[in-house]
């Protein structure tokens, strides 16, 4: 494999200042996961390319047998760069060894066949989706991964394979797959594996939750795992499910900001939320999950938060609005406009003011009127047939011929 998977390409060109240490930012990784992280950094971000890409290639020496991606990582960097060299040794070496690897492992498993000994027919599929991994062949070791798994005699095994899919999936970004195995694995989890394997398969359901753009869904599930595993309606469950929460609050501190975001959000400082946010959107637009999402997501944060400004407010200048938002005047009325149009807040724009064209207060007056109005009209009706009655002027229905003879 020399590169990302289609699907995981970035849709969007960053070239405003970043926040990360590239360096400390992959420390939180592990796995081919760094690779493919920086892969995508190098595509999105111009200014770290050079550095994503040589501490891919270190990575890629260190960790895997991939040669190909090695050679294609190096054909950028030397174009970047025309000092830089290739590591031929390593390269001669290491095809070697694929060679004379793959020519073993496959052996071994035709032998076992052979003598039709199911066990170890699963150990040498597992052995050899677990080499094509390494060597960057994913397609290779997704199939003998599921070669595997009509030798799995236990639901220990069959967790085993799915976990290993679930990662070899994540690289491909292959969310239907990965959905599929996670339930496999909820599904077979025993108590005493609960601890360990539920926090992952969270965050794998969080992931296919992200990628659907079932953004409260996602994020419960994150709010769900442990700080150590590296949206609400309402205030309440904000301040509850993330602000008072211990678990969360320690997630937070790895990344302190955060909380300073969501403290001020929920404390309605919205112009220093909306600065974090803005100064921090270009390390989110390169976490590769997270980047094509970012958009609707910040869109989403700003309907929700002026919707939230607005509502004490009977009316509200909406030069006003612009200060608190610390945004222009143009912005705030193009938001608050499309706010209206789409039905997502009752109100009236003009070159002043933003008034809402009913309020709590307005509706129960109208309300309560309407009722006594009703009342007043049934208790017409009914003193009117009282009066009926006792004046004798009732119009009775004429008797039947069988009544009257009764």
């Amino acid at each position: 494999m020399d590169g990302l998977s289609k699907k995981m390409k970035p849709k969007v060109t960053v070239t405003s200042p970043t926040n990360l240490d590239l360096e400390q930012y992959i420390q939180n990784y592990t796995g081919r996961t760094r690779i493919t992280r920086l892969l995508f950094i190098e595509e999105a971000c111009p200014s770290l390319r050079p550095e994503a890409l040589t501490l891919v290639v270190e990575l890629i020496k260190a960790d895997t047998y991939d040669v190909i991606l090695y050679k294609s990582c190096i054909a950028k960097l030397q174009s970047l760069d025309p000092s830089v060299q290739c590591d031929h040794k390593w390269v001669d070496e290491t095809s070697r060894y694929v060679r004379n690897q793959t020519e073993k492992l496959e052996a071994e498993l035709k032998q076992y066949k052979t003598n039709l000994i199911k066990e170890s027919i699963r150990i040498a599929n597992l052995e050899l989706g677990d080499f094509y991994y390494k060597c960057g062949d994913l397609d290779a070791s997704i199939r003998s991964y599921n070669r595997s798994r009509d030798y799995c005699s236990s639901t220990q095994q069959q967790v085993d394979l799915a976990m290993k899919l679930i990662v070899a999936y994540a690289e491909l970004h292959n969310m239907t797959s990965i959905s599929t195995s996670s339930g496999k694995v909820i599904a077979s989890i025993e108590e005493e594996q609960k601890s360990i394997l539920e926090p992952k398969m969270k965050a794998a359901v969080a992931i296919v939750y992200l990628d659907g753009g079932r953004y409260k869904d996602a994020a419960d599930s994150f709010l769900s795992l442990p700080p150590d595993l590296k949206y609400d309606e309402a205030y309440s469950k904000l301040k509850d499910r993330v602000i008072n929460n211990t678990d969360v609050r320690t997630f937070l501190e790895l990344e302190p900001y955060t909380k300073e975001l969501i403290q001020s959000f929920y404390n309605a400082k919205y112009s220093v939320c909306f600065d974090i946010l803005r100064r921090y959107k270009p390390d989110f637009l390169l976490d590769i999950y997270l980047s094509e999402h970012v958009e609707k997501l910040y869109n989403e944060i700003k309907e929700r938060a002026v919707t939230q400004y607005f509502q004490p407010f009977t009316s509200v200048s909406m030069e006003k609005m612009a200060e608190a938002f610390g945004w222009t005047y143009s912005e705030i009325f193009a938001l608050v406009k499309k706010l209206v149009q789409d039905g997502k807040m009752e109100a009236r724009i003009d070159t002043i003011l933003v008034s809402k064209i009913k309020d709590d207060r307005t509706k129960l007056y109208e309300q309560t009127n309407a009722l006594k109005e009703r009342f007043e009209e049934d208790s017409r009706v009914i003193l009117m047939n009282v009066n009926i009655v006792r004046a004798g002027l009732e119009v009775k229905a004429p008797q039947t011929p069988q009544a009257a003879q009764n």
